[in-house]
This record gives structure tokens, sequence and C-alpha cells, in this order.
């Protein structure tokens, strides 16, 4: 499991690692002790979706129109983080929802960022996959693929 952590922390890109243990062996305790060994990784500033500025086909619609009007993107430096899903995490919780009070009062069209979106580029833990819902697995799987 050490190597595992050290691994994914070291080079995201390899994937996820699903933790096993008996209850009280310390999985959450390790997985939430390891934030403090995370990288750094560039993202754009002000970006709720913590876009990764070199990645321009993966890029929020926001941060689209601001490369597109800006020129380019602010860059900055942060340390990667762990989220973490709730177990009792709803659906528009996990994927995002639609600011009803930017449409309402503004008219603007905008997205509030779900956890799926502040983990991009960081982790996303969750203890007891088996408690969650099988549509929010499946929301969380399908991004994935």
């Amino acid at each position: 499991m050490k190597t595992a952590l050290i691994l994914s922390a070291i080079d995201p890109g390899l994937g996820g690692i699903l933790v096993t243990g008996p209850k009280g062996s310390g999985k959450s305790t390790i997985v939430r002790a390891m934030e403090e060994l995370l990288p750094t990784t560039e993202h754009v500033v002000g970006c709720e979706f913590n876009c990764d500025p070199g990645d321009v086909n993966n890029l929020c619609p926001t941060c689209v129109e601001r490369r597109a009007v800006e020129g380019g993107l602010p860059v900055g430096r942060r340390r990667m983080r762990i989220v973490e899903l709730p177990l009792g995490a709803t659906e528009d919780g996990l994927l995002g929802a639609i600011d009803a009070e930017a449409a309402f009062r503004r008219g603007v069209k905008r997205l509030q960022p779900g956890l799926l979106g502040r983990a991009n580029q960081n982790i996303l833990y969750i203890d007891e996959v088996n408690l969650l819902p099988d549509h929010l697995v499946d929301c969380i799987l399908d991004p994935a693929v």
C-alpha cells in the first residue's frame, strides 16, 4: 500500500488505488497523512475547476473564454489536496449544478463545481465506497474511463 500511494503521488497518471483492510487498520489515516507529501501542480489562477493551463484541450468553459479574451491564462502553483467524498453526497454535489442565483439575478449560465470538479488535479478520496448508491458510483467511474 505504501509503495502504491507514493507512486500515485509521484505520477497521478497511473490511476486510482483501492486501499483495503480491516476496520481500524489505519487506511483513512494513512491517506490523509499523505496529503503533506503530495507534489505541487500548475493551475489556472481563479479557476473553480483547478484547470491545468498546459492542457488546453480539457479547460472548463470559463478558462476557454478567458484564454480567448486575454490571450493566455494566469498560472499559479499549489500543492495537490485530498478531496473527500462524504457518505451523504448527492449527485449535484458530486457533479456540480447550475448556479441558480447567477441565472435568476444576472441571467448568466454558470456551473458551480461539484466534488469531481474540485478534485481535478487533486486526489478524490472515497471511504466506504460500498455504501454509496450505485448511481453515484457510476457518476464517479464514468469520467475515469
